[in-house]
């Protein structure tokens, strides 16, 4: 009796190691397949910058836009599918690209997702697993498109001011502005506000104001 239960126990263990063994994550898989994802979304921007100056009007312009859409969709569903199942993927395990590869991803996905996403990524910022360069760009994106003041000054905005016939690319209003250069430099940016406005031919007023929200109008039946 005593054997065979010692018996039953012993292949029970046998059993549990071999399953825990097969759960752990392929390190390797995932940053050849993160790495291939980080190429491809990179590779098709940079195809789209050589067009970029021709316009929405030239074909090439319209394809590379199509294709941009259909690359970032087939990587969001790889990326999440990785991110549900094992949480953010530290640059310790998987390598800076791949690691990388995960903000690209979801930073060029929607508001929803970046918001879903980015606890994990500060999570693993805050113990060197990932970029708090990258974790800054993400917050101050979600911000902007809440419509809320930026935190580090890394975004910036083309949009028409009220009769004027060109838009003004201008840096996303920024909260407690008189300390963001130190905010900044925390967070790994090696250029000022002022500098970064200046590459970008953007326009940089520390006291620029938050958009008026457009009024949808509501129809009345």
């Amino acid at each position: 009796m005593f054997k065979q239960i010692y018996t039953t126990l012993l292949l029970a263990g046998i059993t549990f190691g071999v399953y825990a063994q097969n759960t752990q994550p392929d390190y390797k898989a995932l940053r050849n397949q993160l790495e291939a994802i980080y190429k491809t979304d990179q590779g098709v921007r940079k195809d789209f910058m050589k067009v970029f100056k021709k316009g929405p009007k030239d074909p090439a312009y319209k394809k590379l836009i199509k294709q941009m859409k259909q690359v970032d969709e087939k990587n969001l569903r790889q990326v999440t599918a990785l991110l549900d199942k094992y949480g953010w993927l530290p640059y310790s395990k998987v390598g800076e690209m791949a690691g990388n590869a995960q903000f690209l991803v979801i930073q060029h996905a929607n508001l929803k997702m970046m918001q879903k996403y980015l606890p994990q990524m500060k999570k693993m910022a805050a113990k060197n697993e990932a970029s708090k360069y990258n974790v800054a760009l993400m917050e101050d994106r979600v911000l902007m498109n809440l419509g809320k003041k930026q935190i580090y000054g890394s975004q910036a905005r083309s949009l028409f001011k009220k009769g004027a016939t060109q838009s003004r690319l201008f840096i996303w209003p920024i909260e407690d502005v008189q300390n963001v250069n130190k905010r900044r430099k925390a967070m790994g940016f090696t250029r000022t506000v002022e500098q970064q406005a200046k590459d970008m031919g953007a326009e940089f007023d520390p006291n620029e104001p938050l958009p008026e929200k457009k009024k949808k109008e509501e129809k009345k039946n």
